[in-house]
């Protein structure tokens, strides 16, 4: 009998704990979450998962198997410590590892002797060599091998997989460590390899992930062909199935795996050559050519510097249905799928998981500058502002209006007020503060469509500094709070462009403006308010002010008695404010939604300086990513993800086709957890085809043996029926979602004489579609009519 610590009380974690424990094991589990353990400690399971109730109480009543919340309690005396905790998709990298390493310090801390450290959370290569130095560092005195053990738990089946697997993979440096994990598997008799390093073992997991996903998009690809010439896309699986070099698992047509992205307005900042652009991502996605280089303003979440990285991949997919518009203090917002992945203090964390707990992070003083413009002819410098020779009308000193340079450049000058630009002084001389001062200006009187010139992102901080003061001194303000000595810095713009553009500038001086949309009396327009206060803010923009009134505004900050820190905002590092979520507002949408991938720090820096997080599904992308991190673009992987994307929306495609409106339609959702035998929502596609269709005005309800509680806390809205006869009652359309084993066994008769119209549309291809026309269905599958 081994002494066993496993960390986590997840899904790998209990599993794991509770089939060892059954082998004869003495195993203690340790989580953080005290709800969870308290939940296990009564013998309760927190998820369903066939036969592990009865496996974690038997168990437990025999003593073999304990709970706690302390490492103090589960790490000394332990002969093995098992790290399974969640590695959500990653922050800066190919995984999240903070919970890795968070467990691998604390394992450190409590070790008093000899010990084994088992990696078997799904984690990239090299995340083995992560866990050891953090051993070293934290616990010296004691010796920890790490040794990579990968789990192959399907939910539904995970036990049986456990007590009978098709391999146990075992690696590590240190042979003898990895034979001595290898021995905890041995009463199984299962084939086992183990690997002359634990990079081979780590590789082992992420390759079998993304070869699955691999198979399921090429048979998805198949399915699409099969529907135009009139193929069985089944049975053609059927047929490549008994091929034994090719076999028959995962090659069941369906509704993909997953997917999240942005709404095409919310913009990035462009790099292409020596030209920057703030552009939408619909318009990034248009231009995109995979064999041109192109960067995009990014956040590195490893040391939070911002800087332009190349992009790999943009991308588009239609989708209908309830986006979220995620709201931050400082008025920064974002439209999104709810699956789409943020970057918070917590780790990544997708849109509908946000709370108002949560903070993100913005861009700030951020390396935007490409190769500064030399020369920056007049002429030019009023194409790049978009303005009209009749446009530029500016009253400078008098100062100005004398010497030589006027009469020497007037030839060269030959349009209507030519004057006007020459009494400025910036005729070409190349660019100056004063050129950009009357850009800025311009850029107040034309507002409805204006947007900060190209050219400005590549020139330098006084430049940029002259466009704002300029703007500001066309429509900006300053005044007092309550006339006290605090400060308000302030103007507004009817130009969401604008808006967007301004708050990027003044964030690369330095400056966290806070943004207000509302409208004026009488307006049919939206104006963004831009406002800067605090004392330490206010003194680094005193140049967009008025002269004259800068005296006062420097006496008013003198006379505050203590500087209060910032509210609405915390910065972090020379290039980081983090805000926090005030707000998540879903919003029906309908249209096309954009993505980018940026390999090495996954992130892009968009509208307002709001940072996000890439939107690949994990296993595939984190593959893709680990091989980007070595200089190798993954052809294969980049096409896995790419066909995947539009999957889910094919039922909702079939069924307008059948229906023709979606609208006051009764559709029945039978199944809802993402795979049968579990409870697990997780990139379910029942959630995405659901909200499409409450979008589009029909009347959802739903159906599963075991994730209806589940299902109820996303959705309150969906109607919920007992079994699947209710749910086909008055319906006009079934969609098989979910291909639990019940639902291929149902009267199929006393179905279709329930249902108001007998449509199927079987997105797992579970039932025979001549056999399902006999009955009288109109049926639909995936990849045969």
């Amino acid at each position: 009998m081994s002494r066993v610590a496993v960390i986590g009380a997840g899904y790998v974690g209990l599993t794991t704990a509770a089939c060892l424990a059954d082998l004869g094991n003495d195993v203690v589990v340790v989580d953080v979450n005290r709800a969870k353990i308290e939940l296990l400690l009564n013998h309760q399971v927190p998820f369903y998962e066939p036969g592990l109730a009865e496996l974690v109480q038997r168990n437990a009543e025999s003593r073999r198997l304990r709970f706690t919340t302390s490492y103090a309690d589960a790490i000394p005396g332990a002969e093995y410590a098992i790290i399974a905790v969640s590695t959500p998709e990653g922050e800066g990298g190919e995984a999240d590892l903070s919970y890795v390493e968070s467990a691998a310090g604390s394992i450190a801390d409590h070790m008093t002797g000899p010990l084994v450290v088992v990696n078997k959370s799904t984690v990239p290569p090299l995340t083995g060599d992560m866990v050891s130095e953090v051993l070293k560092r934290r616990n010296s005195k004691h010796l920890a091998h790490v040794v990579s053990n990968p789990e192959f738990l399907r939910e539904g089946s995970a036990i049986q997989d456990f007590m009978h697997p098709d391999r146990v993979v075992v690696g590590g440096h240190d042979r003898e460590a990895a034979e001595k994990v290898a021995k905890l598997y041995e009463p199984l008799e299962a084939p086992i390899v183990i690997t002359p390093n634990i990079y081979t073992a780590e590789m082992v997991k992420y390759a079998s992930n993304a070869f699955l996903a691999a198979r399921i998009s090429f048979i998805n690809e198949i399915a699409r062909i099969c529907e135009r010439v009139d193929a069985d896309a089944k049975l053609v699986a059927e047929g490549m199935g008994l091929d034994k070099r090719i076999g028959p698992h995962y090659l069941d047509a369906g509704i993909g795996y997953g997917g999240s992205c942005l709404d095409g307005e919310e913009t990035v900042l462009v790099r292409r050559g020596p030209h920057v652009s703030l552009e939408p991502l619909a318009r990034v996605f248009a231009s995109f050519d995979r064999t041109a280089p192109l960067e995009v303003l990014s956040w590195r979440p490893d040391d939070g510097t911002a800087g332009f990285a190349a992009v790999s991949a943009a991308t588009m997919r239609p989708f209908e249905g309830e986006a979220l518009e995620i709201r931050t203090k400082m008025g920064r917002r974002i439209v999104c799928t709810p699956d789409h992945p943020f970057v918070t203090r917590d780790g990544v964390k997708l849109a509908r998981e946000l709370t108002v707990a949560d903070w993100l992070p913005l861009a700030v003083d951020a390396l935007t500058a490409a190769v500064p413009v030399e020369t920056f002819e007049t002429l030019d410098g009023l194409t790049a502002a978009e303005l009209e020779r009749s446009q530029v009308i500016v009253r400078p000193a008098s100062a100005v209006l004398a010497g030589v340079q006027a009469k020497e450049l007037r030839p060269r000058l030959a349009f209507a007020r030519s004057h006007d630009v020459l009494r400025a002084g910036v005729t070409n001389v190349g660019s100056n503060p004063p050129f950009w001062r009357i850009v800025g200006l311009s850029l107040a009187q034309r507002d409805v469509d204006a947007r900060i010139p190209d050219q400005l992102w590549t020139e330098r901080l006084e430049h940029k500094r002259a466009l704002l003061a300029g703007y500001w001194h066309g429509d900006g303000s300053w005044s007092l709070v309550a006339h006290g000595p605090s400060v308000i810095v302030e103007c507004g713009t009817t130009s969401r462009e604008l808006a967007d553009g301004l708050l990027r500038l003044l964030a690369e001086i330095g400056v966290v403006a806070s943004m207000r949309v509302g409208r004026t009396a009488k307006s049919t327009r939206d104006t963004f308010w831009l406002r800067i206060s605090g004392a330490d803010q206010v003194e680094r923009v005193l140049d967009l002010v008025p002269e004259r009134d800068r005296p006062t505004i420097t006496a008013s900050i003198a006379a505050q008695r203590k500087r209060i820190a910032p509210t609405g905002y915390r910065r972090e590092g020379p290039n980081t404010a983090w805000v926090r979520v005030v707000d998540i507002q879903p919003q029906a949408y309908s249209g096309a939604v954009y993505s980018l991938e940026v390999p090495g720090t996954h992130t892009f820096v968009t509208t307002g300086g709001l940072v996000t997080h890439n939107c690949f599904p994990k296993d595939v992308k984190a593959l893709a990513a680990l091989a980007e991190r070595f200089d190798y673009h993954p052809e294969l992987l980049h096409a896995v993800m790419a066909i995947n994307r539009d999957q889910r929306m094919l039922v909702i495609d079939k069924l307008r086709d059948l229906l023709e409106s979606l609208n006051d339609k009764v559709i029945g959702l039978l199944g809802l957890a993402f795979k049968p035998n579990t409870d697990d929502l997780r990139e379910a596609p029942s959630i995405d085809i659901a909200k499409v269709l409450l979008a589009a005005g029909a009347r959802v309800r739903g159906y599963d043996p075991a994730a209806m509680e589940r299902m109820r806390a996303i959705l309150p809205e969906l109607e919920y029926a007992k079994d699947s006869y209710e749910l086909a009652a008055g319906a006009d359309a079934l969609v098989v979602v979910t291909e639990w084993n019940e639902f291929r066994h149902l009267d199929l008769g006393r179905i279709k004489a329930s249902m108001r119209r007998p449509v199927i549309v079987d997105g797992r291809n579970i039932y025979v579609p001549a056999e399902m026309r006999e009955l009288g269905f109109t049926y639909r599958g995936v990849g045969r009519e």
